[in-house]
């Protein structure tokens, strides 16, 4: 048994080396001279790098955002109709949020930019940018509605986009008067004939039909007034039973106001209204001229809620311009807009912390001139202040008191003012 697989092995070995030559004697059929065939080299071809997309960049400050509750609508023109792919918002100046950004097209659509509209606070040195604007849109104008907090803020608006350069120009904001119009009478001509009894073609508001406009046509067999309605929903109605009391006369005068006539409603943050209508009993209809209110109507308002629209008080004159003092602290500058029948003023704030904002209710003593002279010292003057260090300060006011309102030229207060100094706390300043 041993034998015959001794035999078996030798036999496989044989076998085996006997193909390992065959394999290893086979003619190479690239002797004899010739080459290799060249593999020919395919390459890949490296694509086109994607063309580099030029942006066009053109933008405008916004300066002199106001803090009005609401916010103010600032409009940015572009010198012709453009697609824009992008807008910018960084601010530069105190803190503000935005309301409303909308574009304007030349198709007169108006399209909401909703990444920049209804914010947050955006702080001082943010960036914000918008969604990517449709570029089918050919935009003439952007409309920002935006409100301040802190103090007048400041932004640049820049605008992007893939054609041309765009050219932005911002629209100045229209300056409303504040200076309400003479009365139609005369204090020599005035006639107080708000109760006076009423005849055929006089025209009146009637309150309890939500303020509808009538023209008396008539009186019924108890003397009761018949009316004709010209606005409402009873237009172009008749009735009769119209009591005199509750028929508002719209012309003439009451003591205090004529129809017509622009005042300021103290108890609604002294928005600017229009008397409308006098009523029996000596009160007004008033119809709100600015704000949430606009074009609203209301009626019993009387003198103690309108600001009466004299022309001067006992120190100050409307549109005169003075320093507003709260106690210890100063308000800044103000523009006076009325005077009350009791030497009230109502204001306009355009400097410091509530500028923007509207007052009533103050008194001369909360006042200072900023022109004129006390004592010692004129507005303007460079004086030194012995009692902080002999500072370099400016007189800038005069209280009702003689007093003054200075500002600090120089040290840690320098730019800081201060009121209710005296003559004896300054010195002429010596160069």
């Amino acid at each position: 048994m041993k034998r015959s697989i001794t035999t078996f092995v030798a036999a496989l070995t044989m076998i085996q080396s006997s193909a390992y030559a065959d394999i290893v004697d086979l003619p190479n059929p690239f002797d004899g001279g010739d080459s290799a065939p060249e593999v020919p080299r395919v390459e890949t071809p490296t694509p086109p790098a994607a063309p580099v997309q030029t942006q066009y960049i053109g933008s405008v400050t916004v300066a002199g955002m106001s803090r009005k509750s609401g916010g103010t609508v600032y409009r940015i023109n572009l010198n012709k109709a453009q697609s824009l792919s992008r807008l910018d918002v960084r601010v530069t100046k105190n803190q503000l949020k935005v309301l409303q950004t909308t574009l304007l097209t030349d198709n007169g659509q108006r399209v909401s930019v909703r990444q920049l509209s209804s914010t947050n606070v955006l702080a001082t040195g943010s960036l914000n940018s918008s969604e990517v604007l449709n570029q089918s849109d050919r935009v003439v104008a952007i409309e920002i509605l935006a409100e301040s907090f802190g103090g007048e803020a400041e932004i640049i608006v820049t605008a992007v986009a893939d054609r041309e350069v765009p050219k932005l120009t911002l629209v100045p904001q229209e300056k409303k008067p504040v200076t309400p119009p003479a009365p139609p009478a005369s204090s020599e001509t005035r006639v107080e004939n708000y109760n006076r009894n009423l005849r055929e073609g006089d025209e009146v508001m009637v309150m309890d039909r939500e303020y509808a406009k009538a023209v008396v046509v008539g009186f019924d067999n108890n003397g009761n007034h018949i009316l004709r309605f010209t606005t409402g929903e009873l237009r172009g109605r008749v009735g009769g039973g119209w009591l005199r009391e509750n028929l508002s006369l719209m012309s003439g005068c009451t003591k205090e106001y004529c129809v017509g006539q622009l005042v300021f409603n103290k108890s609604r943050d002294n928005m600017q209204v229009k008397v409308v209508a006098v009523q029996f009993h000596g009160s007004v209809i008033i119809e709100f001229m600015e704000g949430e209110l606009k074009g609203r109507l209301g009626g019993n308002w009387n003198s103690d809620e309108l600001t009466l629209p004299k022309k001067c008080g006992s120190k100050f004159c409307i549109e005169d311009k003075a320093y507003l003092l709260n106690g210890d602290k100063f308000q800044g500058k103000v523009l006076i807009l009325g005077v009350d029948k009791n030497d009230r003023y109502s204001v306009y704030f355009y400097d410091g912390e509530l500028a923007g904002r509207r007052g009533h209710n103050w008194s001369k003593e909360d006042l200072a001139k900023i022109s004129g002279c006390g004592r010692n010292f004129c507005v303007g003057d460079v004086v030194t202040n012995i009692t902080r260090d002999y500072a370099k300060v400016q007189v800038m006011g005069i209280q009702e008191n003689g007093r003054y309102v200075l500002k600090f030229l120089e040290g840690q207060v320098a730019g800081r003012f201060g009121h209710n100094w005296e003559d004896s706390d300054l010195r002429k300043f010596r160069y």
